[in-house]
């Protein structure tokens, strides 16, 4: 969520709590992660884009990890 992010970006809270949230806020999406993943198992890439340099603190990883499991 933009919340969530704003959170994040302006500092009123450090990395674990952003994932501890961001990964609460996707359980409401499973079914999206899932139909990701059925595409991705069928051979589609997919492209997750931020503009973050480092992926050890973005969303696009805990995303990529979400799919993938």
């Amino acid at each position: 969520s933009i919340e969530l992010l704003n959170d994040y970006r302006f500092k009123k809270i450090d990395w674990n709590e952003y994932e501890s949230r961001y990964l609460k806020e996707m359980e409401s999406k499973k079914e999206l992660i899932r139909k990701l993943k059925e595409r991705s198992d069928k051979g589609e890439v997919l492209t997750l884009l931020c503009w973050e340099k480092d992926d050890s603190f973005c969303h696009r990883r805990l995303l990529k990890e979400l799919i993938e499991k």
